[in-house]
């Protein structure tokens, strides 16, 4: 897919995340992780800042959308520190669990296990 692909696809999206009566933080998530793959940061942050700060939004997810933004932008300590709070609520969260086998290294990188 190309970059501005991504970026259509998200602002295609976005207008949903405002829309009278619909308040939807997987929405506003996706639209950010959505911007990220393309790669804009700027507009990531805005939307998973917006999650964050919604009190409806589910910790997981929130914490998940940091550790994506922290590996992101290098921070491996930040993203694995924010994966194993998850892990640490739910061993069996398989997304997570991936996650850790598709950055293989992370726990090298942080002292881990």
């Amino acid at each position: 897919m190309l970059l501005q692909e991504y970026t259509a696809a998200a602002q295609l999206l976005e207008p949903l995340c405002v829309q009278e009566g619909v308040e939807s933080p997987a929405l506003r998530s996706s639209v950010g992780r959505i911007y990220l793959q393309g790669g804009n940061v700027d507009m990531a942050q805005h939307h998973l800042e917006i999650v964050a700060e919604d009190p409806n939004a589910d910790e997981s997810m929130k914490k998940m959308n940091a550790a994506i933004l922290a590996a992101a932008d290098g921070d491996w300590e930040d993203a694995s520190n924010h994966l194993r709070e998850i892990l640490d609520k739910d061993d069996l969260n398989f997304v997570v669990r991936s996650s850790f086998f598709i950055m293989p290294g992370i726990d090298a990188l942080v002292g881990g296990e």
